[in-house]
């Protein structure tokens, strides 16, 4: 583990990954376009959704989404919305799969045990998580970082 301010931290997007999806969807857009302007119908809805995706990637890119690392906690923003976690209301951190997607995993103490902390625990072990797509870096390593921010927070 690289050596990391333990007061704050920000986790790194992952620039290259964004900037290529959203090369590739700029790409489909044009290709829509072209098809469209050609008289062919088929063009516009695939020009709509990769339209919508290069958006979305722009936001990524350029958006307040991410991870947000003090003494107290962590915030997980997306395009979307935040959420708010205690370093005491969570679990040592790991990562995974759910599906296809890999995870940052841990299990929220304050979180009830509904029907999606029960299906979030089928699915992977651990009833919350967030996205790692894009965050930066390595998956071990950004779970050393986690885990020595919780561990120097529960050790106050």
């Amino acid at each position: 583990m690289t050596s990391v301010d333990l007061h704050h931290l920000s986790l790194p997007k992952a620039w290259l990954k964004a900037s290529l999806l959203l090369i590739v969807a700029v790409a489909f857009v044009v290709g829509g376009v072209a098809m469209a302007r050609d008289g062919e119908t088929a063009g516009i809805l695939p020009a709509v959704f990769f339209g919508v995706c290069a958006i979305v990637f722009v936001f990524v890119l350029i958006g307040r989404s991410g991870v947000d690392l003090d003494r107290e906690g962590f915030t997980v923003r997306s395009l979307f919305a935040s959420h708010r976690y205690a370093w005491r209301d969570v679990s040592e951190f790991s990562h995974g799969r759910v599906g296809r997607t890999h995870m940052f995993l841990f299990d929220n103490l304050k979180q009830k045990d509904g029907a999606l902390a029960k299906l979030n625990r089928f699915m992977s072990g651990h009833n919350a998580g967030f996205p790692a797509g894009f965050i930066g870096g390595s998956r071990d390593e950004t779970c050393a970082i986690l885990n020595a921010f919780r561990a120097r927070a529960l050790a106050r």
